[in-house]
């Protein structure tokens, strides 16, 4: 939640495209950091950084996909844009249990 107001805001003042591509990178960079992460502090500061990352992802996506739909499609495009990132959350999981006991 407060990924999604904080980045709502900077996305109204800065524009949404722009502040859509720095939440996509804090979502990566913290994932990309957690391979670091050498106690339970440092994952949980991570995970915070992510949470926020995603937050604002989510926020400011929503906000995208208002402003270039018609109301006619806004329903249908907002529920794809939701259900795609589920989909991807378990098509994640489930390649993590393949991958990992193979390769570590």
């Amino acid at each position: 939640m407060l990924g999604g107001v904080l980045f709502g805001i900077l996305s109204d003042k800065y524009g949404r495209v722009k502040v859509f591509s720095y939440t996509i990178f804090i979502f990566a960079a913290g994932t990309a950091l957690m391979y670091f992460a050498k106690n339970i502090t440092m994952i949980y500061i991570l995970r915070f950084i992510i949470g926020l990352g995603n937050g604002g992802e989510y926020g400011v996506g929503m906000a995208l996909i208002a402003e270039y739909f018609s109301t006619k499609h806004y329903g249908r495009i907002s529920s794809l844009a939701a259900i795609g990132g589920q989909l991807g959350g378990i098509i994640a999981a489930i390649l993590s249990a393949i991958i990992l006991p193979r390769w570590g």
